[in-house]
């Protein structure tokens, strides 16, 4: 019974950092919060997959996806690319956009894939959507409150409510 209720105890300290873990720049203004969604997606083995939208349309204005530390300068540059992040890292996601039409919607979805029990297999972390239009990098990032589990994250990038990129990375 300890043991349940240690975990219950773990995973409500999850879900607080899960939902104060997104952000993104430019500022814009915030979609609604959604509840964590866990959903299917077991191997036999009992590992975590990540659930696969079957329609990936890559949008022709997002001409570049890149996972980073951080970023620099006025243009938003990705600063250390990477797709390993240790526990205490922000997540950042740079898109390379060319030529978007005013009133573009850009949304970027965090997911914890597999944190190896920790939270349920592909809990969303937080979302957030943005407006911006012509070529420039738009930023999507996550901080942890404290240090995201060990484990396989994505995040999955939208444009005018439209599926267009999924990129997966990990934290050790």
């Amino acid at each position: 019974m300890a043991k349940i209720i240690s975990r219950a105890v773990i995973l409500l300290g999850l879900v607080a950092l899960f939902l104060t873990a997104c952000d993104a720049e430019p500022v814009g203004t915030p979609a609604p919060m959604p509840e964590l969604t866990p959903t299917l997606g077991k191997t036999a083995g009992g590992g975590c997959v990540a659930n696969t939208p079957e329609r990936i349309a890559p949008s022709p204005l997002v001409k570049k996806v890149t996972l980073a530390e951080g970023i620099k300068g006025d243009t938003a540059e990705p600063n250390n690319p990477t797709g390993v992040f240790a526990p205490s890292a922000t997540f950042f996601a740079i898109l390379g956009v060319e030529n978007a039409p005013a009133q573009t919607k850009f949304k970027g979805a965090w997911y914890a894939t597999d944190t190896k029990g920790v939270a349920p297999c592909n809990t969303r972390i937080g979302e957030f959507e943005v407006e911006a239009d012509g070529t420039r990098n738009i930023v999507f990032n996550a901080k942890p409150d404290s240090n995201w589990p060990p484990g396989s994250y994505r995040v999955e990038l939208f444009v005018n409510g439209a599926l267009s990129h999924i990129v997966n990375f990990v934290v050790r």
